[in-house]
This record gives C-alpha cells, sequence and structure tokens, in this order.
C-alpha cells in the first residue's frame, strides 16, 4: 500500500475562464462574512481548472479533489438540487469529462464530493416526500436530510444502472469523497462499499472521530482525527510522548488502510493552515507529509494563504503570487520530493522512537531498505533541547551519521540510538549520510 499526494478545490474559486454569468464579484474582492455569502459567486470554472493542470502537474500530486460541482443554488453547493446535472455557473457536463480526462491523460486521479446525507429543500427528490425524514441536516433549513432507510433511493443514490453513482461512473469517473460520512452510518457505507467494490470504485468518507471502524466500511477518511491531534499537540495540550503513543497505536489498529486516508490540515471547513498553526506552521506540514497516509493539500495553502474559517479560508486563487518566491511553496516543494521518493515515507511502517524527553516527537517511517528509512524528530517548545533517542533499528550502524532533508543537519549514531541537540520549534527528516571520500559503514547493508 502507498500514500498518495492530492489538492483539494473550491471550484468558485480556483479561475474563472469563459464565466459570463451576471452578477460575479470582482476575482480581488476579499471573501465577506454576511447573512447571504453563500450565494457570492466569484466564477470559477471547470475549463479554469483545466487550463491549470500544468500547474498540478508542477506541483506533483496525484490526486485531485473538487467539492461539489452538482446543480444547486450556493457557492459551496453541498445542497444539491440535482446530483445528474453539472452546475451551470461552472461549466457542462462536457467540460467535466473533458476535465476528467485531461487529468487522466496527466496521470491525476479526480475524485467528486458528494453529500448522500441531505440535498436542498429544492431538490428534484422533493417530490417523493418518502425520500426524506423530515428533519433537516444540523438544523440548517435548506439541507433536509434523506432517508438513507429508503431502498427506492438508495437504488437511485447508487444501486441501479442508471444511479447516480453509476451515471458518473459511465462519464469515467470512479471516485468518490462523501461529505457527513460520519452521518451515514456504517450499514449504510459498507453496503455503498461492497456494491461499489465490483468496479474499482473508491470512497473516502468526511470522518472527525477514530479512523478504526470507519475504514473498515469505506476506502479511506479524510483524517480530520490526525488533525485534531496535531492541534492538541502544538498547542500544548497533549505531550509529544502521549502524541506519538496514539499514533502508533492508531497505525497497529488501521494497517495499511491508513496509506488510504487523507491527511489534511486544513479544508473549505477549516481556518487556514497560517490561522491555526501560526509560527508552527513548519511542524504541522513536517508531520502531514511524514504520518502514514496520504498528505492533501487545500488550495492555496503551498502560496501561504490566510483564512480564519469559514468563508475566510474560500478565498480566490490569487496566481500571481505563483510567480512570487515564497518560503512556503519552497518547503511545500521539499516535503512533496521527499514523501514521493521515500519508501519509507509513502509506504513504510510507523515506529515511535523512545526518549526521557516527553515533549521530543521521535518516530520512524521504516522500509527493510536502511536508505529509505527516515527518522523524524520534532522538538515544538521554545528552548533547545538535548536529548538521547533509541531505536529498533538494526540496521542503523555504529558512529554513522544522519541528516535532516529540511535544514541540513546532521546527528550522530551511537549503539542504534542518536545523540540529538534539537533547536526551538525544530521539524526534521532525517535519513542516513553516506560520504563517497569516507568509510561507509553502510557498504553491506541495504
Amino acid at each position: 500500500m502507498r500514500g498518495k499526494i492530492g489538492y483539494q478545490i473550491f471550484p468558485d474559486r480556483f479561475f474563472n475562464y469563459g464565466n459570463t454569468y451576471e452578477n460575479l464579484l470582482d476575482w480581488n474582492e476579499p471573501v465577506r462574512s454576511h447573512e447571504n455569502q453563500e450565494y457570492d459567486f466569484y466564477g470559477g470554472t471547470l475549463k479554469g481548472i483545466e487550463k491549470k493542470i500544468d500547474y498540478l502537474k508542477k506541483l506533483d500530486i496525484d490526486f485531485l479533489y473538487l467539492t461539489p460541482i452538482f446543480k444547486a443554488n450556493t457557492n459551496h453547493r453541498y445542497d444539491a438540487v440535482d446530483f445528474k446535472k453539472t452546475d451551470e455557473r461552472l461549466g457542462s457536463e462536457e467540460d467535466l469529462i473533458s476535465l476528467n480526462n485531461k487529468l487522466k491523460n496527466s496521470s491525476i486521479e479526480l475524485f467528486l464530493d458528494i453529500a448522500l446525507n441531505h440535498t436542498s429543500k429544492y431538490s428534484v427528490l422533493k417530490e417523493n416526500p418518502d425520500f426524506y425524514t423530515g428533519k433537516n441536516w444540523a438544523d440548517v433549513e435548506n439541507l433536509p436530510e434523506l432517508n438513507l432507510e429508503n431502498n427506492t433511493l438508495k437504488d437511485y443514490l447508487f444501486r441501479n444502472n442508471d444511479s447516480v453513482i453509476k451515471y458518473y461512473m459511465a462519464r469515467g469517473i470512479n471516485n468518490w469523497r462523501l461529505d457527513c460520512a460520519y452521518d451515514l452510518g456504517y450499514d449504510f457505507l459498507k453496503e455503498l462499499k461492497d456494491e461499489l467494490k465490483k468496479f474499482n470504485t473508491k470512497i473516502i468518507g468526511e470522518i472527525w472521530s477514530y479512523p478504526k471502524k470507519w475504514t473498515e466500511v469505506t476506502d479511506g477518511i479524510m483524517n480530520y482525527y490526525y488533525y485534531g491531534l496535531i492541534k492538541n499537540l502544538l498547542s500544548g495540550e497533549i505531550s509529544g510522548n502521549l502524541f506519538s503513543e496514539i499514533l502508533e497505536d492508531t497505525y497497529k489498529d488501521c494497517g495499511t488502510d491508513i496509506f488510504k486516508c487523507w491527511n489534511m490540515l486544513s479544508s473549505h471547513d477549516t481556518p487556514r493552515i497560517k490561522d491555526v498553526f501560526g509560527n508552527l506552521w513548519k511542524i504541522a506540514l513536517t508531520l502531514q507529509f511524514t504520518l502514514p497516509g496520504s498528505p492533501l493539500i487545500y488550495y492555496g495553502e503551498e502560496l501561504g494563504f490566510s483564512g480564519n474559517g469559514d468563508p475566510f479560508c474560500r478565498e480566490t486563487m490569487k496566481w500571481e503570487k505563483t510567480k512570487e518566491k515564497n518560503e512556503i511553496s519552497d518547503f511545500y516543494k521539499i516535503l512533496i520530493h521527499e514523501f514521493k521518493n521515500s519508501e519509507g515515507l509513502n509506504s513504510g511502517d510507523f515506529i515511535k522512537l523512545y526518549s526521557e524527553n516527553k515533549n521530543i516527537i521521535a518516530f520512524e517511517r521504516y522500509s527493510e531498505k536502511i536508505r529509505e528509512t527516515r527518522f523524524v524528530l520534532i522538538n515544538p517548545t521554545d528552548r533547545k533541547t538535548d536529548c538521547i533517542i533509541y531505536t529498533k533499528n538494526s540496521s542503523l550502524m555504529n558512529y554513522s551519521k544522519i541528516k535532516d532533508v529540511l535544514s541540513g543537519t546532521e546527528l550522530e549514531v551511537f549503539n542504534s540510538y542518536i545523540k540529538a541537540s534539537l533547536p526551538p520549534n525544530f521539524s526534521g527528516i532525517f535519513k542516513i549520510k553516506e560520504e563517497p571520500e569516507k568509510y561507509n559503514f553502510y557498504k553491506r547493508i541495504r
């Protein structure tokens, strides 16, 4: 099992190409918070996303996740009016098919987002009252809840050959992110997964709780559990030791299923990384790319966007920033390159390392090949910390060195333990150092 790198786009805010709709806001106008802000449109289109595929290829992502594109009344489109129609503000169904084909040609998978738990109060499904529970999701008046126990509705959504999911499969789209998957329940998700696995269709669930049982009834989750752990760690609410122990137990519980889960630090529903983690953003990103799973980048994070929650985290993409020198962009490039080129990071086991210092986070992403193994060492405190970190790696040779790919910091190894002096707010991804002009401790070690 191998992790992949994903990119999330809020379509109305990515790139306006050919949108002639009236009453569009100016692309550079700041997002405003007001009672009807969900009806503010900036004019991003599917063709606009297609025009920026070269940008996505240069980032070197493996999959693209779009928030809903179905006909709806709002800019977020989680209130679908008709699942089988592409929202005309974004373009046509032909535009969607073209985008998917062009992404495939660039070896990028497309995931569409769908809310199977609720629709718009103006949905075409409202003609059948048995399709609804009579309640609204989260008490939002515009989001009536679907009655997912209704077999006729399930036929319409995913079981019949002309169902919503199979409608898009017939058009070449096989991958889905399920909004509010935690509201759908284990039984519904299992039935959906069992039906779709015949067709090589993947479903990723939005889950805010512990992953274990949810990974059994989906093909992976959008891992808000990791997100919460990282927030609690970097706010000082939990120790580094506890953080590492929880992660090790989670990995043991979920096994390789965790590699299919999306490691996210921000989304259309949360504040931006800079707003959550402040000057600890490098540590947060290092964890996102080194914990078992598939890192998911929310559009604009690679440029250092800010925005303290919905709607401010849904600003328009500022394309002029992609041409500017940017420390955050450079950091992303290093992390993406390291993730994609290290078996330890993209598919290696997770092993907690040992230290007497409870604040230090130390773990190993283990490969059978020592040159692919990575040692992640983090000091989230505001003071320099000296420590000894013990490993269980028999191939980590005595008197050798390991080097951080992020900062160039070198540490010495003795008897398979690492002597470390970690600066304040430090995160490092270490690999063994071999010097051609010097004695090679690893000459007979794979």
